[in-house]
């Protein structure tokens, strides 16, 4: 008996393949970071590194160093105008 083919030219059935792809993960690495207390850079060879270091204040440029900076500065400063302005409450007892 038979079967029907499904491909009509060819009379006989189509083959169905799979073809898987494999991901590729971007690594952010090798990268050459920056830091306040090392301006000349080091350059990570490992993800897990890049990531601690990310965490710990580095940057990927020397000009993002004194930009961090100022930001720190204006945030103490902000900080400190808020304390002064808060008013103090006396406790009466």
């Amino acid at each position: 008996m038979n079967k029907p083919a499904n491909n009509q030219l060819l009379g006989r059935e189509a083959k169905v393949i799979k073809i898987e792809k494999e991901e590729k993960k971007q690594s952010k690495t090798p990268a050459w970071l920056y830091h306040k207390t090392c301006r000349a850079g080091k350059i990570l060879y490992t993800d897990d590194e890049y990531n601690e270091c990310i965490k710990q204040g580095w940057v990927r440029s020397p000009v993002m160093i004194d930009e961090v900076e100022k930001v720190e500065k204006l945030v103490k400063k902000e900080t400190k105008k808020e304390a002064k302005k808060e008013p103090k409450i006396k406790i009466k007892g």
